[in-house]
């Protein structure tokens, strides 16, 4: 999904090992991120968060943890890919959690 803005997107549902999840009804535990792009001209600064949900009853998932490490390893991903190709606008199109 992305803001009206185009500024921020958040990822599907995926586990931890980083695949997209296709039942989330059955899932203990999902994660999603969120990345936000800062400034308005490159090189841009991105902000990343990996939230991690427990559910707690059948349907309702609360964020019970961040994932600092994972979301290091993404922004890194990110920034690199902005970097090498100043002209591929539209590598968050093709960004896959892990």
């Amino acid at each position: 999904m992305m803001s009206q803005n185009g500024r921020e997107m958040k990822s599907r549902f995926y586990d931890r090992r980083g695949r997209y999840l296709e039942n989330i009804e059955n899932a203990k535990e999902r994660l999603y991120t969120v990345v936000t792009v800062l400034g308005d001209r490159r090189p841009y600064d991105v902000k990343v968060e990996v939230f991690v949900e427990e559910k707690v009853e059948e349907n309702v998932y609360v964020i019970s943890e961040q994932d600092n490490r994972s979301a290091e390893r993404i922004a890194a991903r990110i920034k690199d890919a902005l970097y090498q190709s100043q002209s591929n606008r539209n590598v968050i199109d093709d960004f896959r959690p892990l």
